[in-house]
């Protein structure tokens, strides 16, 4: 992928990939301590997901929404509600049958074939979704966000991150049965390189610290582990999962994004 020069020039900086947080960074940033109790929320990657893609997403009341994966958020759907002109909650399974609001549609589709036209979305989000989809579908995804973009549109991603995960436990992230059963295996690599490449249209809000994420040359793992700033999940949903060997190294943690459509 060819970086446009302002963008390499801020790679070239070699910028700390700060995990400390702050409501005016918008480069790449990680699940940290410092936004979750600025949010006031739980000290979970997902909680802090939630927060940070509904701060970034910078609704005004005159958007439309599309949420990506969108399950039954207790934190995101009830802010599109009150923040959204219209939000479309999009998942591949079955949706809760409660009344979302007169704003908000559920519509049952695949996240890398979406039923909506193109260039009719101002904001897409997506909290801690496409690390679940196999590398194929994650590429076509990512081309589904740019193309349902306006122009002057922004995607505000938050995508988790395994950390600790040896080659030995790719396969198991896959296919262990506890994961698959709902629907939370996690496709090894996540690759933040690859996904930005499947979308060249769009552009980091802004660029600093990108080098030091997945993907890149600098990603160092071992600094997000020793990091006590990091906010860090260890299967506390899947106990079972734990108890596998290969996988009760893994914690995860979450990757936060913000692209842009150029106008």
């Amino acid at each position: 992928m060819a970086w446009p020069s302002a963008i390499l020039r801020m790679i070239e900086r070699r910028e700390p990939l700060s995990v400390r947080g702050g409501a005016r960074r918008l480069g790449p940033t990680f699940s940290n301590r410092r936004d979750c109790r600025r949010f006031g929320c739980q000290e979970t990657p997902w909680s802090w997901g939630s927060h940070w893609v509904i701060e970034r997403a910078r609704l005004t009341g005159r958007e439309t929404v599309v949420d990506l994966g969108a399950g039954d958020n207790p934190i995101l759907h009830p802010a599109l509600r009150e923040r959204a002109k219209l939000a479309l909650l999009i998942d591949r399974q079955y949706l809760p049958a409660s009344d979302p609001g007169p704003n908000v549609e559920r519509v049952i589709a695949d996240i890398g074939d979406l039923p909506i036209d193109d260039e009719s979305v101002d904001v897409a989000i997506s909290v801690s979704v496409l690390e679940h989809l196999p590398l194929d579908r994650r590429d076509a995804a990512m081309r589904e966000i740019s193309r349902i973009l306006r122009p002057g549109g922004r995607a505000v991603l938050s995508i988790g991150v395994p950390l600790g995960a040896g080659s030995d436990s790719h396969r198991l992230l896959e296919e262990h049965p506890n994961l698959v059963a709902r629907n939370c295996s996690i496709f090894m690599p996540v690759d933040l390189s690859r996904m930005l490449s499947a979308a060249p249209d769009l552009e980091l809000a802004d660029a600093r610290g990108l080098d030091l994420c997945p993907g890149f040359a600098g990603y160092d793992e071992s600094a997000l582990l020793s990091d006590r700033g990091l906010v860090r999940d260890q299967w506390a949903d899947f106990p079972e999962v734990a108890e596998a060997p290969a996988l009760a190294r893994i914690s995860t943690c979450e990757l936060g994004v913000v692209l842009l459509k150029p106008n």
